[in-house]
Parts: structure tokens; sequence; C-alpha cells
């Protein structure tokens, strides 16, 4: 039997015990609570010291973080990411539900509440010092040099010659001008995954990334919920609690390269979306893939047509004509693919999306994903007025 003084020392309903308990509590909800304002705070800091952000965020910790998180979880062959997302919406819900069955209800919904909002809080600082900081890193714009004013007829040039270059591609993937059916995956995605990889060494080095963003980081994941990001309009995202590079696995063939590439870019610390399809654009375009060189040809003569039928609609036309059936046949396929889920989940996706961007100063909001035009402009007119060849 213990002696009674450690009897009195282990008597936590005694009122002294219970006060420091209380005081405990109240410390460690009132920490979390506050991790996530703090969070943003050292954010601003950031943003306010964008070339040391670079120096010592950019290149170095934030692209390692993303490596240290991507290599921790990649061995698992299914994302993590939807099952947490599920996991944590199914707990938020179920402390509530419990509130709602206490005897006191409002008093267990307002300590559910402030609960929820802890974790919340704790959720948000994570994000922010794991990926979030990104934000604040000086454009690729500044950090690449490419001031000088675009070329007024570069984007005729370039749209031009990415007729050429997406009918090249198709007729070197499937050796014929119309397959008679659109384009599928070659093979496991794997393969694919391991030719991305292999390209982003050159890519971190030539737009500067820091050695870090070459790293393997390991494979994409296939959601089991693509069907539900069909609904909401998105083709993946990325993870940032997890470091996985997450993609829609029934956007069809000719986009999912690009797609895995894009958020690969999130991976290695790139947050701004336009910056994140130029690279993965770029990392696609060097891929030892066929289809990833397709994927990424067809991506920028999209953009490009796009912004040539708002300038120029007859020359953009022409074009247009001059693509490959095949070529037509898998850009047909693409937009009935969208249309069939195109609703009131896709515009309610693209408003919150649109919010979020902004609220890290991504002024444009959703619209800065087609900015990717600019840079890939850019890049031509560094390069001798034409993209160069991988």
């Amino acid at each position: 039997m213990a002696p009674a003084s450690d009897d009195r020392a282990l008597n936590l309903s005694s009122p002294a015990a219970r006060d420091k308990g209380s005081r405990e509590t109240l410390a460690r909800w009132l920490v979390g609570l506050l991790s996530g304002p703090v969070a943003l705070l050292i954010a601003q800091l950031a943003g306010a010291f964008p070339a040391q952000t670079e120096a010592v965020y950019g290149q170095r910790v934030g692209p390692w973080l993303g490596w240290l998180l991507a290599r921790s979880t990649g061995w698992f062959s299914f994302s993590l990411a939807e099952w947490l997302l599920a996991a944590a919406i199914l707990f938020w819900l179920l402390r509530w539900g419990r509130a709602l069955r206490a005897d006191a209800r409002l008093r267990a919904l307002g300590r559910a509440t402030l609960l929820n909002l802890r974790d919340l809080s704790v959720v948000l600082a994570l994000f922010t010092l794991v990926f979030g900081i990104q934000y604040r890193r000086p454009p690729l714009t500044e950090r690449m040099g490419w001031t000088d004013p675009i070329p007024a007829d570069l984007l005729r040039t370039c749209a031009a010659a990415s007729v050429a270059e997406v009918n090249g591609l198709y007729r070197q993937l499937h050796r014929s001008d119309d397959l008679g059916r659109p384009t599928a995956l070659e093979r496991d995605f794997r393969s694919l995954d391991h030719a991305l990889q292999d390209a982003w060494p050159d890519v971190a080095t030539e737009f500067r990334l820091g050695a870090a963003a070459g790293w393997n980081r390991g494979r994409t994941k296939g959601l089991l919920i693509s069907p539900l990001l069909a609904r909401l309009g998105l083709s993946g995202f990325y993870f940032p609690w997890t470091g996985e590079a997450n993609r829609n696995r029934e956007v069809p063939a000719v986009r999912q390269p690009h797609v895995a590439a894009h958020e690969m870019a999130h991976q290695r610390g790139v947050a701004r979306e336009d910056e994140a399809n130029f690279l993965g654009w770029a990392v696609a375009r060097r891929s030892d893939s066929r289809l990833a060189r397709y994927s990424a040809a067809m991506y920028a003569h999209r953009r490009f047509l796009i912004e040539l039928l708002r300038r120029d609609p007859e020359f953009a036309r022409e074009l247009i004509d001059a693509r490959l059936p095949g070529v037509q046949r898998d850009v047909d396929d693409l937009h009935a693919y969208w249309a069939r889920h195109r609703g009131r989940g896709t515009r309610v996706s693209r408003s919150i999306n649109d919010r979020y961007l902004r609220s890290h100063a991504i002024h444009d909001g959703t619209a800065s994903y087609s900015r990717s035009l600019e840079l890939m402009l850019r890049y031509a007119a560094a390069s001798g007025r034409a993209l160069p060849h991988p």
C-alpha cells in the first residue's frame, strides 16, 4: 500500500490538483488555438523579406521538408491523403454529435467547437510551415530575370510551332495520323512516374529551384475519389501534410502526365499554379516517355490556341485545321470529359480555390493558372524567340 503522502499527491480530485489541471489544459488549448495565427504571421514576415525567404526557405528548408514527407509516405501504394481527410472530417463531426447528446448541450457544443477550432488552427500552422510560406517566394520571372517585354508576334510563332510539335509527337506515339480512338495510358503509371522523376534534376538546375528540388520523391497517387474530383473540376491536388502528389486517375490520358508533373512541382515547393503548370510542362517535355512529351506538347498547344483565338481568331482556326485527326480526337475527348462533369460542384470548387489563392497573395486567383502561357512566351523570348527543343 502506498504511503498516505503519496495518496495525497495522486489525489487529482483535490481543488489544488483540479486548478493546476485546468491551467495546464487551458495553456495547451491556447497554444493550439494560437498556432495558426502565429504561423500566418511568420508567413507575412517571410513575404516582407523575399530574397531571404528564397535563400533559406525556398532553396533549402521547403524542398527538404517536402522531400522528407514524400519519402515517408511514398512507400504506400495508395494515397493517405483521402483517408486522412475522411478521418478528420468524421472525427470533428462525431465530436459535435457527442456534444448534441450531452446533458448540458449548449456548453458541450461550445466546448466541442472550441476544440475543433484548436485542431483546425494546428492544421493551418502545419500547412503554413511545410508549404504555405512557398507563396512568399519571389516569382519565377523575377528569379530567372525574365523582365524584357514579350515580342508582339511571338504568340503566333509559338502557336504555329506547337501544331507541328503536337502532330509530330502524336505520330511518334501512335505511328499513325489517327489511331481511331482517344490516346490511352501506355502501361502501369509507375513507369511514367519514373520517366518524369528522371527529368526533374535538369529542370531544377535550369530554373534555379535548388538541388533538393531534383531529389526523387516517389510515385504519384491515383485517387479512389477520382469521380468526386471530376465533379469538382479537379485534375489532382497536392496534400502538403503528407507530401503526396495526387491525381484524378479518370482524366483522359493525354492530360495525365502533365497533371502528375504539375503536382510533382508542388511537392518540390512550387506553390504558384502558373509556375507548377509551366515547370510540369518542362518536365513532361524532357522525359523519356513519348506519352509525357505528347501531353506536354498538347498542353502548350492548347494554351497558345486559346489565347490566339482571342487575339487572332482567323489564324487560330487555320492552325486548328492543321491538327492531325488523331490530335483533334484527343482534344474532343478532353472537352467531352469535362463537359460531362461540369455543374454546381465545379462552380463551388472553383470559387473556394479562387478565395484560397487570393488569401495567399495570388491576386488574380484561379486566373493565375493560365499565366503559364506568359511563362512559356518569356521562356521562348529568353531562348531566342522559340521554345528550345529538349
